[in-house]
């Protein structure tokens, strides 16, 4: 009895992977990345994206339907040497975290649980390899990236009124680590 016990527990270790571990709300997960331009258009995706730069609201034509606020913009997505981050309201904080990629939530409609309360500061600062304050009262800031390893981030934003939003990125020269950019391809 104790023979067969062990295979089995050997079977179910050896065949469950990290992605089977991951919950949606994890922190540092990255399903995939908007991809945009040194102009903040958006051109693209890869993965399914569970970054919250905006706020969904009712419509106000039709108050049934929620529509989507975009409250902060980044960009350049993949970002090389920096990006810039613009929010509607003044920037108290931002952290970087390093991001773990996984393919787990791929048919996931995140914004039907992703929410902006979702996360306190702390829990955030906590897992930050960064925190920029800005010096000044603001709502735009230029971040340095080419101090971070090539690799997957998460860029999380405090505004005023403690609202936290975030946005996947990947940092660094991507031609030289194909693999991550075509992780969700």
């Amino acid at each position: 009895m104790k023979k067969y016990l062990i295979i089995t527990l050997l079977v179910l270790i050896s065949c469950s992977s990290n992605e089977d571990n991951y919950e949606m709300k994890d922190m540092t997960i990255v399903t995939g990345i908007k991809l945009v331009n040194d102009f903040g258009l958006e051109i693209g995706y890869l993965g399914n994206p569970n970054g919250l730069f905006y706020k969904k609201e009712k419509d106000q034509n039709n108050p049934s339907k929620y529509v989507k606020n975009k409250i902060v913009t980044m960009y350049p997505i993949p970002a090389v040497n920096a990006f810039e981050l613009i929010s509607k309201k003044n920037i108290l904080r931002v952290w970087i975290l390093r991001g773990q990629s996984t393919s787990v939530f791929k048919n996931v409609v995140f914004e039907d649980y992703l929410t902006n309360d979702l996360y306190t500061a702390n829990e955030v600062a906590i897992k930050a390899v960064d925190e920029i304050k800005p010096t000044k009262l603001t709502n735009s800031l230029s971040i340095n990236a080419s101090k971070f390893e090539n690799g997957l981030y998460r860029v999380f934003v405090e505004l005023e009124g403690g609202e936290i939003y975030w946005e996947n990125t990947y940092i660094g020269d991507y031609n030289n680590d194909q693999d991550s950019i075509d992780f969700w391809k």
